[in-house]
């Protein structure tokens, strides 16, 4: 009886084992069909389309726009139609009776009722530079909002390279550790068959199974962050519910022939974004300058009034007038150089940051250069390793096969080649980034 329960027991663990393994493809690619391998190019792509920031900056473009527009109009003459009505409750009269001794009926100039439509042109004649000051300086706040705009496009190329070849990296790694557990699986295999062959003992097998679940374990967490950086890549390309599988070679270089850029490109974008307000607020300094001066305006009407300019007859009439407006402001308790001097402080400080963030961007492209050389560096120690680790490998197996090696020893080279292959693929990933790094520090 107790080896019947014993030999039940041993099949209901078999079948659950097969029922398990079974599964296992099944759920594979059910948890695959939420995945999409994109290229690069593909994710900068869809990135683009799909990002509220660049969106945000578009429309902070259109904004500048329209401002520099609506500054360029004040400039020019406007047409206004006017409509008033007022009622005075007194009206100018004449009583000539007071002054003769005639009778005669007093004289009203109207009833007290003014209507008055018109229609007027206004044109600015001189303001002292203000107007064509102001306008400058919105179109250069234009400029500059599409310099911002350049910005957030060559930060999202960095985010999203950066995000490519993290998951690149993540699923080499993983890929890597599959490599290392099948070893260890098949090797498994071979020590189960010496066991029932008589030929190993049981601790061998103990070993090699405890061997086998740490690969697993390998795997399974090498798997879980190239999950997790996949739907990173996912965010960033406007499918943050999906896991975008990067398709391209990881020993492949960012760089077209294979070599840095020696140069930065031309004209950063940030650095032009200032560069643009620093001058937008000299534009204002002189439009505030303006103000020292008077200001002329001309303006003419076509009135449709009642009682217009003939109050006794007091009835519906056109007429047209013509004039000029001349206004001096004469004192103003230092307000005009107040402001004069707050738009000069303003480009002067804008010109400071500028400077200062022009010399982090040059040690930026140096320091990306060290990190680069760095880690091409380690790239090539780890495939020394690689390379190392078979050598070994190879050797203890022909021991091990001799029975001139322990478990232990042949456990510990593949153990130590599979940690050479997932820091080769992980050293791979650290190239890739620094190359991205380098390229958003010299602003391609």
């Amino acid at each position: 009886m107790m080896r019947k329960a014993i030999r039940m027991r041993a099949a209901i663990r078999g079948l659950l084992v097969w029922s398990i393994l079974a599964a296992a493809p099944a759920a594979r690619s059910e948890g695959e069909e939420g995945r999409e391998a994109w290229t690069l190019a593909m994710c900068l792509e869809q990135a683009r389309a799909a990002s509220h920031r660049l969106a945000a900056a578009a429309h902070e473009v259109d904004r500048t726009d329209a401002a520099a527009r609506e500054a360029r109009a004040a400039r020019l003459p406007t047409l206004d139609l006017v409509g008033t009505y007022a009622y005075a409750s007194e009206t100018m009269a004449l009583r000539i009776g007071e002054f003769v001794p005639i009778d005669v009926p007093e004289v009203r100039f109207g009833d007290g009722n003014t209507y008055d439509l018109k229609l007027q042109a206004s044109a600015p004649l001189y303001t002292g530079g203000a107007l064509s000051s102001r306008a400058r300086a919105e179109e250069a706040a234009a400029r500059a909002a599409r310099e911002d705009a350049a910005s957030a496009d060559l930060r999202l190329a960095q985010e999203v390279r950066r995000a490519f070849y993290t998951a690149l990296g993540a699923e080499a790694q993983a890929e890597a550790a599959r490599v290392a557990e099948g070893r260890m699986r098949r090797h498994l295999e071979e020590v189960e068959g010496a066991v029932r062959a008589g030929a190993a003992s049981e601790e061998r097998l103990v070993e090699a199974l405890a061997r086998l679940r740490s690969a697993e374990q390998v795997r399974i967490r090498q798997e879980g962050l190239a999950r997790v950086e996949k739907l990173a890549l996912g965010r960033l390309t406007g499918a943050p519910a999906r896991e975008i599988e990067p398709a391209a070679e990881l020993g492949v270089s960012l760089f077209d022939g294979g070599a840095p850029p020696d140069t930065a490109a031309p004209g950063r974008p940030e650095l032009g974004a200032l560069s643009e307000r620093a001058a937008r607020s000299e534009h204002l300094a002189r439009a505030a300058k303006g103000a020292y001066y008077p200001s002329l305006a001309a303006q003419a009407a076509y009135h449709r009034a009642k009682p217009g300019v003939d109050a006794i007859d007091n009835e519906w009439m056109d007429y047209g007038t013509v004039g000029v407006t001349l206004s001096w402001s004469l004192w103003e308790w230092g307000a005009r150089a107040d402001r004069v001097r707050q738009a000069r402080a303003a480009a002067r400080g804008i010109e400071e940051q500028r400077a200062e963030l022009e010399e982090a961007y040059r040690s930026a492209a140096r320091t990306a250069r060290v990190r680069l050389s760095a880690a091409a560096e380690q790239e090539a120690k780890a495939a020394e390793r690689i390379d190392l680790g078979n050598r070994r490998r190879l050797l203890v197996e022909g021991r091990y096969r001799q029975g001139a090696a322990t478990e232990s020893e042949y456990l510990d080279a593949e153990d130590d080649l599979a940690a050479a292959e997932i820091d080769r693929a992980q050293a791979r990933a650290a190239v890739r980034l620094a190359e991205a790094d380098l390229l958003y520090a010299l602003g391609r």
